[in-house]
């Protein structure tokens, strides 16, 4: 029994510990991390106008806030494969286009 309380409390303190962690990785993200996904799977340089909204602080229950995907492949609830995502995330094969601006 104080086995299983024990190994409960290990799992515990590692997921507290893993989120503390993703806060202070968030903090310290960049516009340049960033790139949108189109509708048709292409990937694009931001804006000047999207580096500005993503840099923009909004609360998490905010309707308005970007849709940051978690994959490339991920769609969100409207079903729509265009977003935000994370440079590192694109998958190699996939061209990141530039801006002409």
């Amino acid at each position: 029994m104080v086995l299983l309380i024990a190994a409960a409390l290990v799992a515990v303190l590692l997921w507290w510990g893993r989120r503390a962690l993703a806060v202070d990785v968030l903090r310290n993200e960049s516009v340049h991390d960033f790139v949108y996904v189109e509708e048709d799977g292409a990937v694009r340089e931001l804006t000047m106008s999207e580096r500005a909204y993503i840099n923009t602080s909004f609360a998490g229950d905010d309707g308005g806030r970007p849709y940051i995907k978690s994959s490339y492949w991920s769609r969100a609830p409207n079903e729509s494969r265009s977003g935000f995502i994370y440079r590192s995330l694109v998958p190699g094969h996939v061209r990141i286009q530039k801006n002409d601006a």
